[in-house]
């Protein structure tokens, strides 16, 4: 396999589709948000209700904001060669660190060491891709730069969630998240990148439907529970469950594929665009996968 120079995709390439290489890190992705989930309903199990879905959000932010840099950079730059493929790795490793460390999130005091290793290992490993984005992009230079620069400061933001506790941690949190949210705003200010807005849709979409598929498991599951407990009980009690949460699963699809998204986003500023594709769907996947507890 050659190495490509990374000189930005064409934003205009037709049939456009995920990797199957994307699709690989979307499966670590959607683990991670399950990790994130089964935490979340151990705490809402204990009756407590705002930590939980504090420390859900905090985990979910971590899993997320990694996919999504991923994504949005693969969408411009990806080039498929050897040095791409292991530097994702790096990223997929980085993922898999954190989704093993966001248990310790829920812990009763918890401890953000080993999710904060596996996130700064996938946050760095998308500083590289910058730099040789940067090196081999002459156009994108000074965008590319300050994605690298801004993405490894926030890291140094992030390290200070490990020397505060309580309300504090949880406020450093908040500030890093934010600075993490201001990255592309600011990178993109003067040049943007050759992203490809059919594949940006689809690939929000395909995380939307994985984590779709995770509530019809979940729901499966709470079915088979109750018949198991009840078999007599089937049609008074399991039956309804399905159908109605079926229902909540096919109205969500329903609504968030509505919209023909690509065309929508081919007409949008990138920078106006990330910040409301970090907070939109991140939302909204948060609800679909929050719902199958």
């Amino acid at each position: 396999m050659s190495i490509r120079r990374m000189e930005g995709r064409d934003i205009n390439e037709r049939h456009r589709t995920s990797t199957t290489l994307e699709l690989l890190f979307d499966l670590i992705i959607v683990v991670a948000v399950a990790q994130a989930a089964g935490g979340l309903h151990h705490m809402l199990a204990e009756g407590m209700y705002a930590t939980g879905a504090v420390r859900y959000m905090m985990a979910f932010w971590c899993v997320f904001i990694g996919w999504m840099n991923f994504s949005w950079f693969a969408s411009a730059y990806d080039t498929d060669d050897v040095p791409y493929r292991i530097t994702t790795a790096v990223q997929m490793l980085g993922a898999m660190i954190l989704a093993a460390g966001i248990g310790d999130i829920f812990l009763h005091t918890p401890d953000l060491t080993t999710a904060f290793i596996g996130f700064v290992i996938m946050r760095l490993a998308m500083v590289t891709q910058w730099l040789r984005a940067a090196r081999q992009h002459e156009a994108g230079l000074a965008t590319c730069l300050r994605y690298a620069v801004g993405t490894a400061l926030a890291q140094a933001l992030w390290s200070a969630t490990l020397f505060s506790g309580g309300a504090a941690q949880t406020a450093v949190f908040a500030v890093a998240a934010m600075v993490e949210l201001a990255v592309p705003y600011i990178a993109e200010r003067k040049g943007g990148t050759p992203w490809h807005p059919h594949h940006i849709a689809e690939r929000y979409g395909l995380l939307v439907i994985i984590v779709l598929g995770e509530c019809v498991a979940g729901i499966i599951s709470m079915a088979s529970k109750t018949v198991h407990e009840d078999m007599s009980q089937w049609a008074e009690s399991a039956l309804p469950v399905i159908v109605s949460s079926l229902a909540t699963v096919f109205a969500m699809w329903w609504t968030y594929f509505k919209l023909p998204t690509g065309s929508l986003l081919a007409g949008i500023s990138l920078k106006w665009v990330v910040m409301a594709a970090a907070l939109a769907p991140a939302l909204y996947v948060r609800m679909l996968d929050a719902g199958k507890c």
